[in-house]
């Protein structure tokens, strides 16, 4: 092989050895000494970077625990519970379907009167048709009435606290049910409740204002019971022949009427149109042609 040829091939060579070296390497993958695979390095120098996958945040909830959670929830009772409310029957009772719900905690005026209607209409803005959240409290469940009492919460928060500020509804007096504190955040809400008048014209407690008023007739105040008065013996027929005998047309007022003590009525109807009838003996009025049967009564 000529020089030339053999010049040729040493260049080959060494052309292979630089292009799989790469520049500036010493044709070895591993440094000795270090122990530090530098081919490894660089390629992971060379790397795009990932990003690094975050943490959940605390409290954060996925899924359909999420969904549940992401409610607005009263922080009091167990076995939570959603549901949509299908009517509302007043301030603090409403109905899930056949189920009837009483909200724990608080008392709502009575449907009827002014702050009763009052209660009903801000329940039905809170509760509409909507859907709550029932939770129970441990060991309640039933009141008296069949109706299952419950804590709710709504999409705008707790309904009882939503509920006690104003005046319509206050806090539960009667055998709570609810919990200690739950009542006592209650209590630092209540105005006091006020239910006003009926809306049928009545006030709340009360007998109806219309028609109590009525006094008994005058008459009946001033004079003595009819079995005080002494009863003639006088017959019935003979009561009946003083009936048949005629009446004189126009009858003159007597100078001074027996037993009349200074009033005289013309006849029964004036004695009624004054107010003064029935008449008993010896009270001022009385005359004997106005007793007919003589039994100690004119103008029965």
């Amino acid at each position: 092989m000529s020089k030339a040829g053999i010049f040729g091939t040493v260049l080959l060579v060494a052309g292979v050895v630089y292009a799989c070296s790469g520049p500036g390497d010493t044709g070895t993958d591993t440094e000795i000494g270090d122990g530090i695979d530098t081919a490894s390095a660089n390629r992971a120098a060379t790397a795009p970077a990932v990003p690094a996958a975050t943490a959940p945040e605390a409290g954060a909830v996925s899924g359909a625990a999420g969904g549940a959670a992401g409610t607005s929830r009263t922080g009091f009772g167990v076995d939570p519970d959603t549901v949509v409310v299908t009517s509302v029957t007043d301030g603090d009772t409403f109905r899930v379907g056949e189920r009837r719900i009483r909200v724990i905690g608080i008392d709502s005026c009575e449907a009827g009167t002014t702050g009763g209607d009052a209660a009903t209409a801000a329940a039905r803005r809170l509760l509409g048709t909507g859907t709550v959240t029932l939770t129970r409290e441990p060991g309640v469940d039933l009141d008296r009435f069949g109706r299952e009492v419950r804590y709710v919460a709504t999409s705008a928060g707790d309904f009882g606290r939503l509920m006690v500020p104003a005046d319509h509804t206050g806090v539960y007096r009667g055998g709570n049910n609810a919990s200690a504190s739950y009542l006592g955040g209650l209590t630092g809400l209540d105005r006091g409740r006020s239910c006003g008048t009926s809306t049928a014209g009545t006030t709340t407690g009360t007998a109806p204002a219309t028609g109590t008023a009525r006094s008994a007739p005058a008459p009946a105040a001033t004079r003595a019971p009819a079995t005080t008065a002494p009863l003639q013996s006088t017959p019935r027929t003979a009561q009946t022949r003083r009936t048949a005998a005629p009446q004189p047309a126009v009858q003159a007022p007597p100078p001074a009427p027996s037993g009349g003590g200074g009033v005289y009525y013309k006849n029964c109807s004036a004695a009624r149109a004054a107010g003064a009838a029935p008449i008993l003996r010896g009270q001022p009025g009385y005359r004997g042609p106005l007793d007919r049967d003589g039994d100690g009564v004119a103008c029965e």
